[in-house]
């Protein structure tokens, strides 16, 4: 994806990740926001797990924030979007942590962006309330979510209110495009179409 530098200037994007973090879905979002201008955090979900089992190199490492002392230390206010990447492991990882999902309520509840690559919407799945939300995911979750209300889309990826939503890792170039206009403030074309209804 090629992108104007600095078309996000002074956005902040955390990703939550965990030690079995696929590697595209954590190096590809954190790339393409760097590239526009953005600044990226990666948020270390697992008070255990060491820096040295991420899939990165020491140069991101200094992007690194445990968990609990993020929460306390930063303002969910002082971030603009929030990214989880996928991979079945880590996805179940996730869920498994309640300080997780309480955050993702919380971050919902002021409307701030929400994406997901993958299989990561069953984490948010279990913090918000997704009837009548247009999304898309790995296409094995597309019973699960339909059962939960949610309108599940067959496409690379669904923008709709706050939440964007990708199938797999091959489709995290549209999954990006989406992230940075969002964060650039302009609509997403089938926003657009939406609102022309």
């Amino acid at each position: 994806m090629k992108v104007r530098r600095d078309i996000i200037s002074g956005k902040r994007v955390a990703i939550l990740v965990s030690e079995n973090v696929e590697k595209r879905d954590l190096i590809l979002p954190f790339e393409a926001i760097n590239d526009a201008g953005g600044q990226a955090d990666l948020i270390l979900t697992g008070a255990d797990t060491p820096v040295s089992t991420l899939p990165i190199n020491s140069e991101l490492e200094r992007h690194v924030f445990p968990l609990d002392s993020w929460i306390l230390s930063k303002s969910d206010h002082c971030y603009d979007a929030m990214v989880l990447p996928g991979r079945s492991v880590d996805a179940k990882t996730l869920r498994r942590q309640q300080g997780v999902v309480d955050f993702i309520r919380k971050w919902n509840e002021r409307g701030a962006l929400i994406a997901a690559i993958c299989r990561a919407i069953h984490v948010i799945s279990d913090a918000i309330d997704l009837r009548d939300r247009r999304l898309t995911s790995h296409p094995k979750l597309k019973r699960s979510l339909k059962r939960k209300g949610a309108n599940w889309i067959d496409q690379p990826v669904v923008v709709h209110h706050n939440l964007i939503t990708s199938r797999t890792p091959d489709d995290l170039a549209a999954f990006n495009e989406a992230l940075i206009t969002k964060l650039e403030g302009a609509p997403w074309p089938e926003e657009e179409l939406e609102a022309a209804e």
